[in-house]
């Protein structure tokens, strides 16, 4: 298979005994893991205190699941609003950002409207962003009573394997040292920020922009959502956060204070 990386070769076989956690309930290998282990959660859920060598690396490959495996919502149920991937977006398709207070603990469920099947268009305005909430509507549910999906999206099957395992893991490394640059600056004041008298709204917005997580257009492409990261006002340079809040020649009126 062309293996190059042991430890991570290591890591998605530990994954795809995750894998088996997940899927083969019916198996020996589960019933002895789950009554001991995690009898009251998911493998996903349980927590890494104690236990035998083997439970820690298997531990160990949970990471890769809960890193690159994506959900497909049914009822929502078992899917948490913040902290699983849902969305409907080539990278980072989970949740960026506080959450407030009634949705932190939530599940997807409560984002629906279980009448009608339908997204709960008030919940996803109180606990998204106007951008994440446009994301979660283009999510199709299902008329009738269905189960959530958790799925490998790397290959056609939806199925894990070591192979798209290893390369998943070696794409997140060269991703980790593209943003070296990124991570090694300063990090900001947030004590200071949250305490700011400043509405939610603002704070939040502070965050996302920090982070990255402003739908500009440079963002949007990196998603895939869209194919052109080229500023729509000036037409002349790609719109990250800094250009979008601060560089934009559109914007000079606005920080030069002139009328």
């Amino acid at each position: 298979m062309g293996f190059k990386d042991l430890s991570l070769f290591n890591e998605a076989l530990l994954g795809k005994q995750v894998w088996r956690l997940l899927h083969n309930k019916n198996s020996l290998f589960y019933r002895v893991f789950k009554s001991r282990f995690f009898p009251d959660c998911t493998i996903l859920e349980a927590k890494g205190h104690g236990g035998s060598y083997a439970w820690k690396r298997i531990l160990k490959g949970r990471g890769v699941i809960l890193r690159g495996a994506r959900w497909r919502v049914g009822d929502g149920e078992s899917i948490k609003i913040y902290g699983d991937n849902w969305l409907p977006t080539a990278t980072n398709s989970g949740i960026h950002g506080p959450l407030p207070l009634e949705f932190q603990n939530a599940s997807v469920s409560s984002l629906i409207n279980h009448q009608t099947h339908t997204w709960d268009l008030d919940a996803l305005s109180t606990a998204l962003s106007p951008f994440e909430a446009d994301l979660v509507q283009k999510i199709t549910l299902s008329r009738g009573q269905s189960m959530d999906v958790l799925f490998w999206p790397f290959v056609q099957s939806g199925i894990y394997s070591v192979k798209s395992g290893y390369y998943f893991l070696k794409s997140e490394i060269r991703t980790a040292t593209q943003a070296q640059a990124i991570t090694d600056q300063p990090k900001p004041p947030w004590n200071r920020i949250w305490k700011l008298s400043l509405p939610n709204k603002i704070k939040n917005f502070l965050w996302r922009a920090v982070h990255n997580a402003l739908p500009t257009n440079s963002e949007l492409t990196r998603r895939c959502i869209i194919n052109d990261p080229i500023c729509s006002f000036c037409s002349s340079q790609g719109e990250d956060v800094l250009h979008a809040l601060w560089s934009c020649p559109s914007l000079s009126q606005v920080w030069d204070g002139d009328p």
